[in-house]
């Protein structure tokens, strides 16, 4: 049974959610009794301060009485189609007995029949399998770049590829658009004097994971376990694929079939090795921009000058398009900003947005076209 959240849950919600399991892969613990029911005073109202979304929180009751979790949405007023932003959280007392199913499907019905919402959409970090096998087992699927885009430009900046965000929909959010829409090419062939990079192809998939085999280049990665071949093949491989790769047919650096993902391979000129790969991504036809991410290399290329080539390669190429290359990073990540000042990047700005009384932080860094040298 879901009932509307209050404050009055706090106490026995805050037992609920300090169990540490929760929190394996995304997440925090609530800091106290006292702050979470200050939270839940705030979410009372069931609308955001500027009244432009409705947070709709319900505590899910068992049969026996006891409190199990929450479910949550965060519904646009202004969205078209109308979406829900869905979320959910259960205590590990309560896993794989159909609860959060259950639960979720609740939810999901009752924002169709009373917020006549048609898509449904879940952010999350790729490693969390739990959650993933949970939502594509109620017809989630894996976004494309354009519903990512089409998700809204604040919200789709905190889908960081440095903290391996993804986002799961049920519904249509977005028509599919080319890879190459727009003018810009996805997955050129671009030669330095040391490596090129080309566009993967399907057969590519094995040298990649290959490449990706070291554990040591995911020590310090949300997802250590990435150097084993199928973990790799479902959080980075598969998520880089496009069901619109064969509507680029003709365009320039298009692949056949709809297997090839948006990425782009990393070979050593020298030995012909795969080395690693990136990604442009999140093109933006209008104000001529498009981002860089989602970029590995095996440890022997660490410290030296790949990173810089490889970076090089691919900013003169989107500039050729693009007037402005965006890199989005999470604010804590600040290994990655120093790296990407080193290259000339600016911080333009921060990101900041309120979901269900919690603050995102992303720090996105620009670089035009007249900065490159």
């Amino acid at each position: 049974m879901l009932e509307p959240l209050t404050a009055a849950h706090a106490r026995e919600m805050f037992r609920v959610l300090s169990d540490p399991a929760i929190y394996e892969f995304e997440n925090s613990p609530p800091p106290s009794e006292s702050a979470l029911t200050e939270r839940y005073r705030r979410l009372e109202s069931r609308r955001s301060p500027d009244g432009r979304e409705q947070w709709l929180n319900w505590v899910v009751r068992l049969p026996t009485g006891e409190a199990a979790g929450y479910v949550q949405a965060t519904v646009p007023e202004a969205s078209n189609p109308r979406l829900a932003q869905v979320a959910y959280e259960l205590s590990s007392a309560h896993w794989r007995q159909g609860i959060g199913y259950a639960a979720v499907s609740a939810m999901m019905r009752e924002l169709q029949e009373h917020q006549a919402v048609a898509c449904f959409v879940a952010v999350l970090k790729m490693v969390n399998h739990r959650s993933i096998r949970l939502l594509t087992a109620l017809g989630f699927r894996r976004s494309t770049l354009d519903e990512i885009a089409a998700f809204g430009a604040d919200k789709a900046s905190s889908l960081c590829p440095e903290d391996d965000e993804c986002m799961m929909v049920r519904g249509r959010l977005a028509e599919p658009v080319s890879p190459s829409a727009g003018g810009f090419d996805y997955t050129p062939t671009l030669r330095g004097p040391n490596i090129t990079l080309r566009g993967a192809q399907p057969l590519d998939l094995p040298a990649l994971q290959s490449a990706a085999a070291d554990p040591a280049i995911w020590t310090q990665h949300p997802s250590p376990k990435r150097y084993r071949p199928e973990v790799f093949k479902t959080e980075f491989w598969d998520s880089a694929r496009t069901a619109n790769a064969a509507d680029a047919a003709g365009d320039a650096g298009a692949r056949s079939g709809s297997e090839s993902p948006l990425l782009l391979l990393a070979i050593d000129n020298r030995s012909g090795q795969v080395i690693g790969s990136s990604r442009f991504y999140d093109w933006n036809p209008t104000e001529r921009s498009v981002a860089i991410g989602y970029t590995f290399l095996i440890t022997h290329h660490w410290g030296g000058s790949t990173n810089a080539e490889l970076k090089r390669l691919m900013l003169q190429h989107a500039f050729q398009t693009a007037r402005t290359v965006w890199f989005n990073i999470g604010a804590d990540n600040w290994r990655s900003r120093r790296a990407i000042e080193k290259i000339g990047a600016a911080l333009s700005h921060s990101v900041t947005r309120e979901v269900q009384g919690q603050t995102q932080v992303v720090m996105r860094y620009r670089l035009d076209a007249p900065k490159i040298t």
